[in-house]
């Protein structure tokens, strides 16, 4: 009786190692993945976030396509874009410095 329990003990703790093995190479893979999904998860915030503001979809959409169409206007307007949202950014400060005060 004592060699089965002693075979018994031994197979358990094979096992226990075994399992402890499995754990370590379970954990390296989940890390891989895990790297991977993170640019996923990334991505799919970007769009989530993107798609709660509908303007910013028009926007974009609309650059896109003059983009395509007419590259070099494309570019003009961009130049204009740009200094009206610098425009809007210094009122924004100037207006909200002087509320403060």
């Amino acid at each position: 009786m004592s060699t089965r329990l002693s075979q018994l003990a031994a197979r358990r703790t094979a096992l226990v190692a075994q399992a402890a093995v499995q754990r370590t190479q379970a954990a390296d893979a989940a890390d891989g993945i895990e790297r991977g999904l993170h640019w996923a998860e990334r991505g799919v915030a970007l769009v989530r976030g993107i798609a709660r503001k509908p303007l910013v979809i028009g926007l974009t959409a609309a650059a896109i396509a003059l983009l395509v169409a007419q590259p070099r206007r494309a570019l003009t307007w961009l130049g204009y874009g740009l200094t009206a949202y610098t425009m809007f950014r210094r009122a924004r400060s100037v207006l909200s410095s002087q509320r403060e005060d």
